[in-house]
């Protein structure tokens, strides 16, 4: 997997089916926690001006261009990047694997009140079959997030 980096940031040359692959390739590694980000233009700019999110973007286990902006930055420099993997793509895709294959699990982390059940009840309509872990909104206090990861990891 060839990779470029932008403006400081990493972004790694994968499709929507390899980063698909990659995402069950690294679930399946039970005790090992993987971030993967889609990366924007704006997250790229955030990078630029702060060291510690920047090394987070460059430390992820998988980094997808999520805006056009950076594909059109790869191609102007004959970097590797052919298209774009947004979130929302690769949550979908994830969902369809999910249901299809049964190798993936999702927990739906974000939002406020009932958001993150909504996506999960789309989801299902979406993809009838899919593995749900769990779902919350994203609004807890720092002394809770503790709990919420070992909510998530034992999902």
């Amino acid at each position: 997997m060839g990779s470029i980096v932008i403006l400081g940031s990493r972004v790694d040359a994968v499709g929507r089916d390899e980063a698909v692959a990659r995402i069950a390739e690294l679930a399946g590694r039970a005790k090992e926690p993987a971030l993967v980000v889609t990366l924007g233009v704006e997250m790229v700019m955030t990078a630029r001006r702060d060291p510690s999110f920047r090394a987070l973007v460059n430390g992820a286990a998988l980094v997808t261009c999520d805006t056009i902006g950076l594909l059109l930055a790869s191609r102007l420099r004959g970097g590797p990047l052919r298209e774009r993997v947004t979130g929302v793509e690769l949550v979908a895709a994830l969902a369809e694997r999910s249901a299809r294959a049964g190798d993936i699990r999702l927990y739906l982390l974000g939002g406020s009140g009932a958001t993150a059940q909504a996506a999960a009840a789309a989801l299902q309509h979406l993809a009838p079959g899919v593995q749900i872990a769990g779902a919350r909104d994203g609004y807890f206090t720092p002394e809770e997030s503790a709990a919420v990861a070992a909510a998530i990891a034992a999902s």
